[in-house]
């Protein structure tokens, strides 16, 4: 922040000292009269024509310098000097000059020209003549003011005609002109310590320093004397630099690439991130990249990082601190379950306010319950995963309308996508009993989490593109062979005539992105979702909207993932699966081995 106070200073007279009318004295001469009167009509058509001819060369110098603007109008200030030696006894006339205003002009006159030096200057004021366009008018230093009716505007075959026109324009002239007779305020009138006393006799009488005032300083905004202040800090901060900059480059891609991108959808985006480590944060940059504006955190310390990196009236962002209840973790005592059924609570909220979810999470069993509720809430969710050398990212898939998931029926789930526990035969457990500290941090490459966050991010902005949004179909392969790497979008039978629902500006939208940096491949598997899934299948959904935490509650105390599975339909589907092998060995007899 900057403080400035702009001015034009200049001494300040005291009261009723400043340039006033002069009094008329013992002469009793007017401190106003027209200049026909006290100098004669013949006086002030030698003026008018004095003036002309400083037109005249004031373009003519303009011309000499090689300008291509030309002025066409008047010098708005001149100096006017009456030679009065050439008086004409008859008419009372004078040879009258104009001058430019300049230092140089007057220190070229005479003693006694100085002596008759009359101030000009332009002013349209009470004129009334027709097609006149500008006007001219005259302060004497010591008594006078001057105004011609009409001054015509000259052109370039104006300049090369005589200096000398012809007068009968010039005669014809009503003019309207001026003499004022004004008092300019001497040294002693800035004095404000004099007040009413004599200036000689005071500044005699005490040799003091006089007080001088000024005017002219621009007021405060609260129209007060004092400086203004002036913020920086936009032009200067790396963080409003930085947002600038995502901004131009999404204006840029919307002007010059994809003008069906939806920036004020992004930009007012709500993001949960469940999750603010190695993924977590690198998410969030990509996030301010695409000019998401709004987002939430599982840890304060991120989201105070990333205000501070995208500036506060950038980034709306705060960070929760909760532990997230985990199949095959049980409470223990009734503490752990009270504070585990705020968090519940709590993270359910979270899910219904925002707009996206990112799974971000280090265990497998922590993306269990986020899964769940973003389901019954029919929310978007973006699932990403590091290995060693190895990183997923998926999106769950989103219930068409009049899904089960939205209190449909589960016929209209045909078409769903599956979710990161579709793949699964059991249930998730406790991933960290019986490890060590080091054995339950995730070792993963220092390049893979930026891959796997842009590949999220971006897999989000394509959804958020697509009329479906995160129940878009996944593209499917066509052909084999070579044309097995050409990908189209999958049309179901009800949208067969609406191409429209399996358009994206963006580009394809995959299921899964699978990537490997130890071959540097990737591939988009397509899954669709599993009856039985113990994440997103419909009894599983029920189960969690019509019994709440105590659902929740009996998943987490059951350590060997039995509940969820008998729930899901998982144990009774893996039965049958056993029976049919039963029966198929059975009939199989030793020679068909």
């Amino acid at each position: 922040v900057y403080l400035y106070w702009f001015a034009f200073p200049a001494l300040l007279p005291r009261s009723g000292r400043a340039v006033r009318y002069a009094s008329t004295g013992a002469s009793k001469r007017p401190a106003q009269m027209p200049l026909t009167k006290e100098w004669g009509k013949d006086s002030v058509k030698e003026l008018n024509r004095g003036y002309r001819r400083l037109r005249v060369e004031s373009m003519r110098s303009y011309e000499g310098n090689n300008c291509t603007n030309k002025p066409g109008g008047c010098p708005p200030f001149f100096v006017i000097v009456r030679d009065t030696s050439t008086c004409d006894e008859s008419s009372g006339s004078s040879s009258i000059r104009c001058l430019s205003l300049s230092k140089s002009t007057y220190d070229k006159l005479s003693k006694e020209e100085k002596k008759r030096v009359t101030f000009g200057f332009l002013d349209p004021i009470g004129a009334t003549a027709v097609n006149a366009d500008e006007y001219a008018s005259v302060v004497d230093v010591d008594v006078v003011s001057y105004r011609p009716a009409l001054l015509q505007r000259l052109s370039s075959s104006d300049v090369e005609l005589s200096e000398n026109p012809s007068s009968d324009a010039i005669d014809e002239q009503e003019d309207g002109s001026l003499l004022l007779r004004i008092a300019l305020p001497s040294k002693a009138d800035y004095d404000w310590l004099l007040g009413g006393s004599s200036p000689d006799s005071t500044t005699a009488a005490s040799p003091r320093q006089p007080l001088y005032r000024t005017t002219g300083y621009e007021p405060n905004v609260r129209g007060r004397p004092g400086p203004r202040t002036v913020n920086l800090s936009p032009l200067l901060s790396p963080q409003h630099l930085s947002a600038q900059a995502s901004d131009l480059n999404l204006r840029l891609m919307k002007w010059r690439a994809v003008p069906d991108l939806n920036l004020d959808r992004l930009g007012s985006l709500r993001v949960l991130l469940l999750g603010a480590g190695t993924l977590g944060c690198s998410v969030a940059r990509t996030l301010q990249g695409w000019g998401v504006r709004v987002g939430k955190m599982k840890a304060a310390a991120a989201a105070e990082s990333l205000r501070r990196i995208a500036g506060e009236e950038n980034m709306k962002s705060r960070g929760v601190a909760l532990t997230i209840p985990m199949p095959g973790h049980p409470f223990g005592t009734d503490k752990a379950e009270e504070v585990a059924r705020n968090d519940t609570a709590i993270l359910s909220d979270l899910i219904k306010e925002c707009d996206v979810v990112f799974l971000l999470t280090d265990t497998r069993e922590s993306r269990w319950l986020p899964t769940v509720m973003a389901r019954a809430e029919g929310k978007m969710l973006i699932n990403a995963a590091l290995g060693l050398d190895s990183w997923l990212v998926m999106r769950h898939g989103g219930d068409r309308a009049g899904g089960s998931g939205s209190g449909g029926t589960a016929a209209n789930d045909s078409c769903r996508l599956g979710c990161y526990f579709c793949n699964d035969v059991v249930a998730p457990e406790n991933s960290t009993n019986n490890r060590t500290l080091d054995q339950q941090c995730t070792v993963t490459r220092p390049g893979l989490a930026p891959i796997a966050s842009s590949m999220a991010v971006e897999l989000m902005v394509s959804l958020l593109h697509h009329p479906l949004g995160h129940a878009a179909p996944a593209p499917r392969s066509i052909g084999s062979g070579e044309g097995a790497r050409r990908y189209r979008p999958t049309v179901s039978e009800d949208d067969a005539d609406n191409t429209e629902t399996t358009v994206s500006p963006l580009g394809l939208m995959p299921h899964q992105i699978r990537g490997s940096i130890v071959s540097y491949t990737m591939m988009t598997p397509t899954v669709p979702a599993f009856a039985h899934c113990t994440g997103c299948s419909n009894a599983i959904v029920q189960s969690y909207k019509s019994r709440g935490f105590e659902f929740v509650k009996e998943v987490c105390n059951s350590l060997d993932g039995a509940h969820l599975e008998n729930v899901s339909g998982l144990t009774e589907s893996r039965r049958q699966a056993e029976k049919m092998m039963e029966e198929a060995m059975e009939d199989w007899g030793d020679d068909d081995f």
